[in-house]
């Protein structure tokens, strides 16, 4: 029954989610675009399907920029998604990533929770239904506002890896 109802939620999603129905977060493709343009390797790390993954990601126009992730379909523990993507990270980039040198950014208590479980750095961004104040009480490494001048905000983060 659980691939049947995937298949028809498949085709539903795939149906009714037009381009004009997903809104693309401000500063989300000016981050996604400055990590190419400065060779920083990201992927995506989803509780959804892979394939509703993409067809969200195709309505946003954003498919074209994420070609590894770790989807909700891969483990039935959220939290193992992380230790999925570290395990593939030399499969996708040609080179093994230290947890510690790795990033997570959500917008959920779950997406910090995720990132604290294998090891990596918690970005929060409250621009969820989560506000401010109760993402910061999971206690990420860095509370973002939004997205917006990836430049600060990604050099920030890479500073606080390297420990400067």
């Amino acid at each position: 029954h659980y691939e049947d109802l995937k298949a028809i939620y498949i085709e539903q999603l795939t149906r009714e989610l037009q381009t004009g129905h997903v809104d693309v977060l401000g500063g989300a493709l000016e981050s996604v675009e400055y990590c190419l343009e400065n060779d920083i390797p990201f992927a995506l790390l989803t509780g959804n399907y892979r394939e509703t993954a993409f067809i969200k990601l195709n309505r946003a126009g954003l498919d074209h920029y994420f070609s590894h992730g770790s989807f909700g379909c891969n483990d039935t523990d959220r939290n193992m998604l992380a230790e999925r993507a570290i395990e593939l990270t030399e499969s996708w980039f040609g080179q093994r990533a230290e947890p510690s040198s790795m990033v997570v950014i959500g917008d959920t208590p779950r997406d910090i929770e995720c990132a604290r479980h294998a090891g990596l750095h918690a970005v929060a961004v409250s621009t969820g239904h989560y506000k401010r104040d109760d993402l910061a009480l999971h206690n990420p490494d860095m509370l973002l506002d939004g997205l917006h001048k990836p430049e600060n905000w990604i050099q920030d983060c890479i500073r606080q890896i390297n420990g400067r």
